[in-house]
This record gives structure tokens, sequence and C-alpha cells, in this order.
């Protein structure tokens, strides 16, 4: 049967659990690789019983989402002229933080 290794050669380091896997296909979440990155895996095959081996590398190039700009309360208001105006933009975020972590 064959065997699988799955290796990372370039790019900001992956926890090495997505790496130890087995198997043909690698998979790591979007949460687990920066944004504006460049990442080179590589695949190493080789059969039981047989000394040789071959590889295959393979480069992913993350891309940074662009900011996501929201004002609370629609997009009309309408106040008399001697009010003050205030606006909410705390639920603006960044596509590129995982969800987990508090941007306010």
């Amino acid at each position: 049967s064959m065997t699988f290794l799955w290796s990372q050669a370039q790019g900001p380091a992956i926890q090495s659990k997505y790496l130890t896997q087995a198997s043909s296909i690698l998979w790591v979440p979007w949460s687990a690789l920066q944004s504006a990155q460049t990442y080179t895996f590589t695949l190493t095959v080789s059969q039981q019983g047989l000394a040789s081996s071959t590889s295959f590398s393979y480069q992913v190039v993350t891309s940074a989402l662009p900011l996501v700009a929201s004002i609370s309360g629609g997009s009309y208001v309408s106040i008399p002229q001697s009010s003050a105006l205030t606006l909410d933009g705390s639920q603006s975020r960044d596509p590129n933080v995982p969800s987990n972590v508090n941007q306010n």
C-alpha cells in the first residue's frame, strides 16, 4: 500500500496536526493560514516494500479580504438640526480575523 507524508516547505508555520494526516488529502482550515502569505506544501508518496518515493510541491498564496464597514441603524437617518449625530460602526469587522477573536 502507498503511504503519504505531508510537509511544509515555506510560509508561516502551521500547526503540525494538519501535516501529520496520513492521507492523500491535506486539509487545513482557513483560520490556520495567515492572510497575504505564500505557503508551500510538499507531498511525498512511497510504497511499502519499495525503496523509491516521489514528491510534489504545491504553492498556496492567500489573499487578504477587504474590511467590512457597517453602521448600525440603517442607511438613512433624519434628525433635527439642533441634535447631535451619533453613528455606531462597532459592527465593522476584519474578515481575515477568526470569528472567535474580539475585534472591538
